[in-house]
């Protein structure tokens, strides 16, 4: 059985403007997402590991206390959680074979 893919886990910054607050929900809604899919593919093979399970709850925790930002702010979180978590996991998708391809070129360059 193959170790689920860690999620690295942020804080929440207290002062925070609009616009990072919107790139902190996509963020933080990108890890939650690799979090599921990481326990879809160990419940698959079995049960879920703690430390997956444990990232999956510090990352709900974490939402709700942006959730709360948002509340608070007058802000429609579940719109805003759709849209830059879209974002932040089309972001991340590209990166991938963009550094791939940095990869070859750079190795054929030498």
């Amino acid at each position: 059985m193959q170790p689920a893919p860690a999620v690295t886990i942020s804080a929440p910054v207290p002062s925070i403007t609009a616009s990072s607050l919107e790139c902190l929900i996509g963020e933080t809604m990108m890890l939650a997402s690799a979090a599921v899919a990481a326990a879809l593919d160990e419940r698959s093979r079995g049960r879920v590991s703690r430390q997956t399970s444990q990232q999956g709850g510090d990352l709900l925790v974490q939402l709700y206390a942006l959730r709360q930002v948002c509340v608070n702010e007058g802000l429609d979180f579940d719109h805003i959680a759709r849209t830059f978590g879209k974002c932040a996991m089309l972001d991340e998708m590209i990166g991938w074979p963009l550094a791939l391809l940095g990869k070859i070129v750079r190795t054929r360059m030498h």
